[in-house]
């Protein structure tokens, strides 16, 4: 396998399949194994593993009847497909973690109250040698599938099967101990043992739950995005990129900015050749919207407009101001320049004058957006440059 992620729903699934009948037969096979020695020993934390072990089958079943479900078409009730039962398959796969590790806790305390003589011998410390082998294989494998096909479910199953690795390697410490007559380390592992395996359930339920509830997009997955969407020639923005997720499919729609003298033949070329090609290099459907990428020059607001010049020489600590810039985009309007002061003024003055002159500002042209940018004036300056905008006072 190389490290190219499948999109591909039918290939996705059989990979999933493969991955979900390993782990049932596997762990089928293994838990026999474990609770026979379980008994046989009368190991709580052997025992308690083999339970663990157990609920891999399930969780591999619900990988199983997950995907199944995730490859239905859409249809009225469910518009967008069901793709999002792989993240509701991970969700079930981690509760069931839980469970088992809060039942866990409670045998092993009951144990360490009355503690129990814990049997061992070459025999058993080898089957959990090949157990624990056994189990790391099948996660790796899983992990590997899971990232091979981008799926939640199959690396929360592949947890499963790490955790009973960690916790055969626990077991046979805990057998060890008790052949030294140290009973209450099985029942002291076997609480270790559960709690590893709440911490990794709590970790799966997390992640699920904040995929079902729409999750912001991976970094890079945006970058991609943004990358893919300036390829196109006439496309001079976009904003507002959202990606929704359904399992293996994505929708994405975004706000592309396009020069506002385009005709809506050229502006519809546009947007059709931006979801093309997000299509080809994300495998992701895409729904542009059209805003006009447009800018008010300076000449268009008339420079010495007497509502600023009014507000901005009630302050006799401002010597003059320029750069008066009107911007409006579909982003928002927004006015920008500068004002000159002097030099020896304080930071937390201008701090305060700013504020004021903003707040002012903001009551005449309450949807802009202001920024003003501070200027010491040297002696050379006095005489003021022919772009500003009130003379020296």
């Amino acid at each position: 396998m190389d490290d190219k992620i499948i999109r591909d729903t039918n290939l996705r699934t059989k990979y999933a399949y493969i991955e979900a009948w390993i782990g049932i037969i596997g762990n089928l096979i293994i838990f026999i194994i474990k609770i026979v020695f379980g008994l046989i020993i009368n190991s709580v934390s052997l025992i308690a593993d083999s339970f663990h072990t157990l609920t891999d089958v399930l969780t591999s079943s619900v990988v199983l009847v997950g995907f199944k479900i995730s490859r239905k078409p859409a249809d009225k009730e469910h518009p967008f497909g069901h793709g999002r039962m792989e993240d509701v398959a991970t969700l079930i796969i981690a509760v069931l973690l839980a469970i088992v590790g809060i039942e866990l806790i409670r045998n092993s305390f009951g144990r360490i109250l009355k503690p129990q003589i814990v049997l061992g011998n070459f025999i058993v410390v080898g089957m959990l040698i090949f157990t624990g082998i056994a189990k790391e294989w099948m996660a790796r494998f899983s992990f590997k599938l899971g990232k091979k096909i981008d799926s939640q479910a199959l690396v929360a199953d592949a947890w499963h099967h790490r955790s009973d690795a960690i916790t055969n390697i626990l077991v046979l410490i805990a057998i060890i101990a008790s052949r030294f007559g140290y009973y209450k380390v099985d029942s002291i592992l076997g609480i270790v043992v559960s709690l590893i395996i709440i911490f990794v359930a709590i970790k799966l339920i997390r992640s699920s739950v904040s995929y079902l509830l729409g999750k912001a997009p991976r970094k890079d997955l945006i970058k991609q995005i943004r990358r893919t969407v300036f390829s196109i020639p006439d496309v001079k923005g976009a904003h507002d990129i959202l990606v929704h997720t359904y399992g293996n499919d994505k929708l994405i729609s975004l706000h592309i900015e396009v020069d506002k003298n385009l005709d809506v033949q050229q502006a519809h070329k546009v947007a059709s050749s931006v979801e093309n090609k997000i299509w080809h290099t994300i495998r992701a459907s895409a729904v542009v919207h059209i805003d006009l990428k447009k800018r008010r020059s300076r000449s268009a607001v008339n420079k010495k407009d007497p509502i600023l010049n009014k507000i901005i020489s009630s302050f006799p600590e401002i010597a003059s101001y320029h750069g008066l810039d009107f911007m409006s985009t579909e982003a928002g309007d927004s006015l920008d320049f500068h004002i000159v002061v002097r030099p020896d003024m304080s930071v937390e003055q201008s701090h305060n004058l700013v504020h004021k002159l903003t707040g002012l500002i903001k009551e005449q042209l309450k949807d802009y957006s202001i920024n003003i940018h501070i200027e010491p004036y040297s002696d050379k300056d006095i005489g003021c440059s022919e772009d500003c905008d009130v003379e020296p006072k």
